[in-house]
């Protein structure tokens, strides 16, 4: 059935999940409203993220549901979903509950992932997405769902992200009053309020402390109550945290010039509100590619590579060199009020793609590990990480570990026989459920040209090669 030029009356979008990923789904949104102006469009979201859908113009209702429904609930929403008579669902979560909703529901167009065979059928429109190509963002993975309806790549997209005008006032009438001497504002996000791990208090207290002669430092977010943060008074600043609601929390970014913070859903809305930010993903999974803040102004610390943890979940221990440090922090702040980038979509991916990809590359010579200990030096500049390992003979099991200890996504090794390369890619995959490296069987010179490894790397990740020769 053709879809596009087909008028819909009544549409539900489904994302029942945390806040920043509902954010990543504000274009699509964007693009509905402007295809079908006079229809209605609703939403199913998570508690929280409900909260923030309730103050944005692009959604005539939101209905709220817990993520963790289970099949009891799902059939008794769909009943009451039955009732309201909606024409298409698109669904942005590819939960199984989910894709089952739509089918029961009786919604007569039903859009979503069909990655998962068991599930796809569900759809009377689906969309294979390449969840294991680590170059696509989020976004675009959302986007990808509307080409049913005739949206296209080339076509692109934009944001839209209302900020409540009530709170927008009482935020800029608390600013007044505290800031006189109209300095930059630097807001810092002290918690992320969900699997996301935030930048560790001392790390935050340091910064404050180098910042708060030249900014006003604010603190937004929420904390436990044995966090140190919590109480602590900012000098020429305000401790909002835990003080916030949704809608005064996107004023406070709005007022902002930088926005400090992890992987967390009011970094997306800086994001959405072409704020500058100074990103700070913590854990080895989060991946920018894949889950950056889309903004022209920003610049991400990442130093995965550095924790030893293996298998790469999560880092509990405050001191880790993982997490970002302070100097890192201020210098990003500096750069970014005094000489901030204006990054195009293509030059916002690369930067990207260069904090993702860890290269692990395997020498079998000294002299061949300090050439590319050089080049090393060189790449690390621009932000991309090699990581030299020195193995006299090609192990898969050290292969392994020592990918997962570096969180590399490309593996370099000239002498790596095919059935090594495939089964590291197996184990890694299947054994600890992480994403397998792509294995370039090559040599590396001390003067390659980091542009071009770095386009081998993307066509790598586009065709879903596992090994390259």
């Amino acid at each position: 059935m053709e879809l596009r030029g087909k008028a819909f009356r009544k549409i539900l979008v489904q994302r029942v999940d945390r806040l920043g990923d509902v954010i990543f789904t504000l274009p699509v949104l964007k693009w509905l409203r402007s295809q079908y102006p006079d229809a209605e469009i609703h939403y199913l979201a998570s508690p929280n993220p409900a909260e923030f859908l309730e103050t944005q113009s692009l959604v005539d209702k939101v209905h709220c549901v817990k993520s963790d429904i289970g099949w009891v609930g799902i059939v008794a929403l769909a009943g009451l979903l039955r009732r309201q008579s909606f024409d298409l669902y698109i669904s942005l979560w590819n939960d199984p509950k989910m894709a089952w909703l739509g089918r029961l529901a009786t919604i007569p167009v039903r859009i979503g992932d069909s990655t998962n065979q068991s599930i796809g059928w569900l759809y009377t429109h689906s969309i294979r997405q390449q969840w294991e190509c680590v170059s696509i963002h989020q976004i675009e993975f959302n986007m990808q769902l509307l080409m049913p309806l005739g949206w296209r790549a080339k076509a692109g997209w934009t944001w839209h992200l209302d900020v409540n005008s009530v709170a927008l006032d009482g935020v800029t009438e608390t600013m007044m009053d505290v800031n006189d001497l109209e300095l930059p504002v630097v807001a810092f996000f002290c918690g992320t309020g969900g699997s996301n791990l935030p930048i560790p208090d001392s790390v935050i207290v340091e910064a404050v402390d180098r910042l708060s002669d030249d900014a006003c430092v604010v603190f937004l977010g929420q904390v436990d109550g044995e966090s140190p943060l919590r109480k602590l008074e900012i000098p020429g600043g305000i401790n909002r945290l835990n003080q916030t609601t949704v809608a005064e929390l996107a004023a406070w970014i709005s007022v902002s010039d930088v926005v400090i913070g992890a992987d967390t859903g009011p970094i997306h809305i800086a994001a959405a509100l072409g704020r500058s930010i100074v990103f700070c993903p913590v854990r080895k999974s989060n991946l920018p590619t894949r889950f950056g803040p889309w903004s022209r102004h920003v610049e991400i610390i990442r130093r995965d590579y550095l924790c030893r943890m293996v298998p790469p979940n999560v880092c509990l221990d405050p001191g880790c060199e993982a997490f970002p440090r302070v100097v890192d922090i201020v210098g990003a702040v500096d750069r970014l009020l005094n000489d901030p980038p204006e990054l195009s979509n293509r030059a916002l991916k690369t930067l990207f793609l260069k904090e993702s990809i860890h290269i692990l590359v395997i020498v079998k010579s000294h002299v061949h590990r300090h050439a590319m200990m050089r080049l090393a030096k060189r790449w690390r500049a621009s932000g991309l990480v090699i990581i030299p390992v020195l193995q006299s003979r090609v192990s898969v099991r050290d292969t392994v570990q020592l990918c997962l200890r570096y969180n590399a996504l490309v593996v370099v090794s000239a002498d790596m026989p095919i059935w090594k390369a495939w089964a590291v890619r197996l184990i890694i995959s299947v054994g600890h459920q992480y994403l397998p490296p792509v294995v370039a069987r090559l040599s590396l010179s001390v003067n390659e040209d980091e542009s071009v490894f770095l386009g081998w790397v993307e066509d790598w990740l586009a065709a879903g090669t596992g090994v390259a020769i």
